[in-house]
């Protein structure tokens, strides 16, 4: 009796644990069937709504729905789904629980992080209202899209879910400075930042082995004036270096070159900088105000603006700078534009027809962009020069004085050859095709 009630009382815990074994099997297998049929559509994942039709704001149904299937084809719209005893999880794991008769162990769920290496990975499914807000910021500010590999950036997103990490859902508001403070913060930053750089520095910016530029513009929208001015050298890793010191608002009316060096060597003061210590070789533009400023030290002109102004000359041309007339006749084509102009500004009555007859020749015959060619002002005077040296010298004008009509014929004769060997479009000069002939 005893060894038998001992035996079978030695069997009942082995076969509990065997049963319970058992059960868990077959619950995992059933949660199992009811994911596979979620993921081919035949199950569906509702959220639990309140008695208004909202979803319920409860931890529990905040973070898992109902296992339901769905109405069939061809119900009526009021048809409810049928609900199953199961529920999903609605974050990143989806896993399957068994509804039971509590919701706290709901409520505590966490979903288990996935790692790579030790390295966190999100689920692509769990980033798409990241990536869209990271969209909307950069394209609703403009920003250029390679920031988004920006070593800076990273380390925001990083302080941002180290912040959540730790104190868990924080408000934007609550963490991000006001504009004032992030003013603030940046100069204070910046003035670490800089001491640092001239401390590194100090040695190389007096042995003379530090470039700089300075410049000043003008701001468009506030018409406030700055000057700034920057350091560049080669690290120890022969990397080149490049840092603004200092980008100063400048008050003065006027900018001279004698203002900027004082600016400068104020600014350099402010960096604990002894400016007759300091040995910078500047490479500035040709502006004779910033020439002027750094006269007493080193300087070589940016290539840069060199550059940008022989192509500016030479897509933007002067035509007429090549002078057509030679000395003698440019005198005479302006004697007799001389002469032409007053004649048109004249009121009396005697020089009505004149003045009709006669055509006004190009403002300036030597700094066009576009060609113009004085021969229909040469041609018409030409043909009326009697009356038109005449006129000119009863309104007191010389400039024809000492011009002959064989001279202005003998002009005529030699532009015309040379412009008969241009090719014109609206009296522009567009090639010349000139030849020994």
């Amino acid at each position: 009796m005893n060894a038998g009630a001992g035996g079978q009382g030695g069997a009942g815990p082995a076969a509990g644990k065997g049963s319970r074994r058992q059960k868990i099997q077959e619950d995992n297998e059933k949660k199992a069937e009811v994911k596979c049929k979620i993921d081919q559509g035949e199950y569906i994942v509702v959220r639990v709504l309140d008695d208004k039709g909202v979803p319920c704001t409860s931890p529990a149904w905040q973070k898992f729905g109902r296992v339901a299937i769905a109405p069939p084809p061809g119900s009526p719209p009021e048809a409810k789904p049928t609900l199953l005893k199961y529920v999903q999880c609605l974050n990143t794991c989806k896993r399957i629980k068994m509804l039971g008769s509590g919701r706290g162990a709901l409520a505590d769920h966490v979903c288990p992080v996935q790692q790579n290496n030790g390295v966190v990975v999100v689920p692509p499914s769990a980033m798409n209202d990241f990536n869209h807000k990271l969209v909307e910021f950069f394209a609703g500010n403009l920003l250029p899209l390679s920031l988004a590999s920006a070593p800076e950036l990273h380390a925001l997103v990083r302080a941002a879910i180290s912040l959540g990490a730790r104190f868990g859902n924080v408000q934007p508001e609550n963490v991000i400075p006001h504009p004032t403070t992030m003013a603030r913060l940046t100069a204070s930053y910046a003035d670490g930042v800089r001491g640092k750089l001239i401390e590194t520095l100090r040695e190389d910016l007096e042995d003379g082995m530090v470039s700089a530029t300075v410049d000043g513009w003008t701001d468009s929208q506030t018409s406030r004036k700055y000057l700034g001015h920057t350091a560049e050298y080669i690290n120890k890793e022969f990397e080149l270096e490049d840092h603004v010191l200092f980008t100063p608002h400048v008050d003065a009316e006027s900018v001279t070159g004698s203002f900027i060096r004082e600016e400068i060597n104020s600014n350099l003061s402010a960096l604990s900088l002894d400016p007759e210590k300091v040995k910078l070789h500047y490479v500035t533009d040709g502006g004779s105000d910033i020439v002027s400023a750094v006269s007493e030290s080193t300087r070589t002109y940016c290539m840069d603006h060199c550059t940008n102004l022989v192509v500016k000359k030479a897509l933007n041309p002067q035509l007429t700078k090549l002078n057509l007339y030679g000395e003698r006749g440019g005198a005479i084509v302006d004697g007799v534009k001389n002469a032409v102009n007053i004649i048109k500004c004249s009121r009396k009555k005697q020089h009505v027809d004149l003045k009709k007859a006669l055509v006004k020749g190009p403002e300036n015959r030597t700094k066009q962009v576009q060609f113009r060619s004085c021969l229909p002002m040469l041609r018409a005077a030409s043909r009326k020069f009697s009356q038109v040296k005449k006129a000119a010298k009863d309104l007191g004008d010389n400039s024809l004085e000492e011009i002959k009509l064989t001279d202005l014929k003998d002009l005529i004769a030699h532009i015309s050859a040379l412009e008969s060997l241009a090719t014109k479009t609206d009296n522009c000069f567009v090639g010349a095709n000139f030849t020994n002939s």
